[in-house]
């Protein structure tokens, strides 16, 4: 399995600057050309339509907007303390229409636990499989117990993805 992480802006930044995604279609951008970098460079190693689109924060804002703009990619999806606002109704019918199996919910707080909850129960409601990964009340960082809480989960969303091998699902 490969990671791909978008750079983001500033594009030329030093290794100890700080950097922030850009725009939707920026990031997309981001997203296709390293993925074409891989495919050129690892070929059949590089699966078209059994990539995992992970965002936390800004990038699982943004990233909900990218994975319904790519369906075909993007099939199971783990969002962490963001796209609150943009997980909607409309928008998980959507991503059930369009073929995305999978979306697990990352929270590094209580807070988040709560939202996600909600849309844990939208989803139940249309169709698509969710689940939450609580790791209790944290500050807003993927570290620590949020990262031990999204290997734990990490299982079930790749679970019977032929790109991902025998990963099997964890404690639930």
């Amino acid at each position: 399995a490969f990671v791909l992480c978008p750079h983001g802006l500033p594009a030329d930044a030093k290794p100890d600057q700080p950097v922030t995604l850009g725009s939707e279609d920026y990031t997309l951008r981001e997203i296709d050309a390293g993925l074409e970098a891989l495919r050129e460079r690892f070929g059949e190693h590089i699966s078209r339509g059994d990539v995992v689109y992970a965002g936390y924060s800004l990038g699982a804002k943004l990233g909900a907007n990218i994975v319904r703009r790519r369906p075909e990619t993007f099939r199971r999806v783990a969002f962490g303390e963001g796209a609150y606002a943009e997980l909607t109704r409309p928008m998980l019918q959507g991503y059930v229409k369009s073929g995305t199996q999978r979306l697990l919910l990352i929270c590094s707080s209580k807070a988040c636990e709560i939202t996600f909850g909600r849309v844990l129960r939208t989803c139940e409601q249309v169709g698509l499989a969710c689940r939450v990964a609580p790791s209790g009340d944290n500050p807003h960082m993927f570290d620590g117990k949020v990262v031990e809480a999204s290997r734990e989960a990490w299982g079930w969303l790749v679970e019977g993805s032929g790109a991902w091998g025998t990963m099997k699902a964890g404690p639930s």
